[in-house]
Parts: C-alpha cells; sequence; structure tokens
C-alpha cells in the first residue's frame, strides 16, 4: 500500500497542483498561468518529495526482501517520520502558504488532493508496520 502511495505521489508531481483564475490577468504561480505542476511551482520541495517516494520504494523494496534492520530502529520508524513530515509539506503548501500572486486567485486542482490523500496513506500504512511494542515495567 505505501509503495502504491509513493508512485501515486511521484506522479501527481507532474500534474497541475494549482489553477490560476482566468478572469484576473495578473494571477500567476512561478510566473506561469493557468494549470501548473508542482515539479514548476516548488523547486526546492519537489526535490523532498522525490527522496521521500525514493525512501518508500527502499522501504517496500525491504519489506519485499524481508531485510532485518542491523540495529537501533525497527524498519516503520523511519517511513513513519518520512510520511509525517510530507503530509506537513503538502498541507503548508496546499492550504497555508499556497504559491502565486495573489492568492486568492489561485484555486488547488484535483492532484494536489490526491497528493494529498496519497501522502495520508502512506502514513497509515507506514504506521500500520510498525511492530507492536512489548510493554514493560518503568525501570527494566
Amino acid at each position: 500500500m505505501q509503495l502504491g502511495a509513493a508512485v501515486v505521489l511521484a506522479v501527481t508531481l507532474f500534474v497541475p497542483w494549482y489553477s490560476t483564475d482566468p478572469a484576473n490577468p495578473n494571477a500567476n504561480v512561478a510566473g506561469h498561468r493557468g494549470d501548473v505542476s508542482a515539479w514548476t511551482a516548488h523547486p526546492l520541495l519537489r526535490w523532498f518529495l522525490l527522496a521521500a517516494v525514493a525512501a518508500a520504494v527502499l522501504s517496500a523494496w525491504q519489506t519485499i526482501s524481508g531485510q532485518q534492520p542491523s540495529q537501533g530502529f525497527h524498519r516503520g520508524e523511519t517511513s513513519v517520520v518520512v510520511a509525517a513530515i510530507v503530509v506537513v509539506l503538502i498541507v503548508y503548501q496546499g492550504w497555508i502558504d499556497r504559491p502565486g500572486d495573489p492568492p486568492a486567485a489561485i484555486d488547488l486542482a484535483v492532484s494536489w488532493y490526491l497528493a494529498f490523500a496519497a501522502s495520508v496513506v502512506a502514513l497509515g500504512a507506514a504506521i500500520a508496520r510498525l511492530p507492536a511494542m512489548a510493554r514493560r515495567p518503568p525501570g527494566v
């Protein structure tokens, strides 16, 4: 499931996340009018999202091949942290600090919602893969 969510996120980077208001001649995202992809709108964020996709693919490969971590942490812990960061980044770029001028003339396209859904699914899949922690009394 996490691998599928990562593939969906990777595909959504190249299709429109934002749409400018055609009635407003001043509306633009990163100097572009009309539909703008995340790849065009976010020159730095795109690399973080691609790295997160690569991490999910690597995690899926480790699960499929049955590799066990050598020491320190469980396989799903890193995936949970990466997926949570991706959710926060996508929410921030869509709801809090949407790119473009004027902000009221920039709308979210369907692909942003798909990217958000894929990141939430990846987070849920990573949480589901966490091993059950054994309960121990304090000090043991």
